[in-house]
């Protein structure tokens, strides 16, 4: 080596040369709060397509490759996506970040199975995984992504910013929930650990946002709210013309509230706009 580039490269800050760490997420959530908690440090990719749901997506073969190569996997745990227990992940370089609060895991005795969307048919059975719709869980998961990055990294994580807009979150969620007299009605199970946190009812339909609603499912939902009249209406994504009509027929108030799962918007954007739509929607009930 040139003696001029060997002086150079002995002086160059090792924070210059280095690589950003390049970590791989199964959702936008946890991609989110790592790119937020790694900054220009970090190279966050989230491989699912637009539009597919994370939690059922497979990856193909050239993509698992891409995958174990990552410095760092971030996984959700509970059940979520289920290609991960059937695929060879490299143990150290992989964070559960649920792991710190298996014991407070929702579970549920019945299957309910869909089939929506791309990913065909697919069954919500034994362990709810949605976890970070309570908020308090989702800083958890921050803080389990941000240890992982501190080991990695030279320079300290800050998971200020980060944890308290998460806070802020779920004291805005503790305050809608008390406020609150009726249940909520979800077209999808995924609000179990948002009702539970917040001591909200959730009431699970079987509606796919993406095709009309049946006679039957309309005729279920007349049936709930006549014991619940009042009730605001949850899609997890905007439905199609005619899933808006029928409820607009019932007078029913309905909001997208977006689990953030597959989503560019920040997640701490996106869930205060779901928050702020959801008290919307109560207050004109």
């Amino acid at each position: 080596m040139p003696r001029l580039l060997l002086v150079l490269f002995l002086i160059w800050p090792a924070s210059v040369l280095a690589e950003p760490l390049r970590v791989v997420a199964v959702n936008s959530v946890l991609a989110n709060f790592a790119a937020t908690l790694g900054g220009e440090a970090v190279t966050v990719d989230m491989p699912v397509p637009e539009g597919r749901d994370p939690m059922h997506w497979r990856p193909a073969i050239a993509e698992i490759g891409q995958i174990q190569s990552a410095d760092l996997i971030l996984l959700n745990g509970a059940g979520y996506a289920g290609w991960t227990a059937k695929t060879s992940l490299p143990r150290a370089r992989s964070v559960v970040t649920t792991k710190g609060f298996e014991d407070r895991f929702i579970t549920t005795e019945e299957t309910v199975t869909h089939s929506h969307g791309a990913e065909g048919e697919h069954s919500h059975t034994a362990t709810s995984a949605i976890t970070w719709l309570d908020f308090a869980l989702a800083a958890e998961q921050a803080r389990a992504i941000a240890a992982a990055l501190d080991q990695r990294l030279e320079t300290p994580v800050d998971t200020s910013t980060l944890v308290d807009g998460l806070m802020a979150l779920d004291a805005q969620a503790r305050e809608i929930g008390a406020g609150m007299d009726v249940p909520l009605i979800a077209a999808h199970p995924y609000y179990a650990y948002f009702g539970r946190a917040y001591g909200i009812e959730v009431i699970n339909l079987d509606w796919d946002p993406g095709v009309p609603p049946t006679a039957a499912q309309i005729a279920r939902l007349e049936d709930v709210l006549m014991k619940h009249p009042g009730a605001v209406f949850l899609w997890h994504r905007a439905p199609v013309e005619e899933g808006r009509i029928a409820l607009a027929a019932l007078n029913v108030q309905a909001i997208v509230f977006d689990i953030g799962a597959n989503d560019e918007k920040p997640f701490l954007d996106r869930m205060t706009g779901n928050l702020d739509a959801l008290a919307a929607a109560l207050g004109s009930g």
